[in-house]
């Protein structure tokens, strides 16, 4: 299981080393679950969402303590004779199921399912609003 850690990987080459070092790893016939694989977006559309998000995840009250946190600490860091903070959106690896799914077979792998995330909100399964994706890979049977 590796839920989260692909869009940490710097490139695509690294992505390639990990999935064929998780097939050299893991049993003939045995199962891989990549979990939260960001496909590709704008900078700017990723930093305009966020706070939608954390709307329909968790509420309006979220939201508000949210904000409040996040301005009393850019307050308490750009105090008097401070340059003000910059904020910086982190890179991560994205990659679209196609692409993804043609990594995976080029390092050996089956790709059994591909599905949009999904968190528990309300006491129902909705699609994460991030529109990550879960795949589930499989080994082959026989040697290799």
């Amino acid at each position: 299981v590796s839920n989260g850690v692909f869009l940490l990987l710097p490139s695509d080459d690294v992505v390639r080393a990990l999935l064929r070092e998780m097939h050299r790893v893991l049993r003939a016939g045995g199962r891989a679950y990549i979990g939260e694989v960001p496909p590709p977006i704008s900078p700017l559309r990723r930093l305009l969402r966020r706070p939608f998000e954390i709307l329909q995840t968790h509420g309006p009250g979220e939201l508000l303590r949210r904000l409040v946190r996040h301005a009393a600490g850019r307050a308490a860091q750009d105090g008097p004779g401070k340059a003000p903070a910059v904020m910086a959106t982190p890179g991560y690896w994205t990659a679209t199921p196609e692409h993804f799914r043609a990594l995976a077979a080029a390092c050996g792998w089956q790709v059994d399912r591909v599905a949009r995330h999904e968190v528990r909100a309300g006491g129902r399964w909705v699609e994460y609003p991030r529109n990550r994706y879960n795949y589930t890979l499989r080994r082959a049977a026989g040697p290799g």
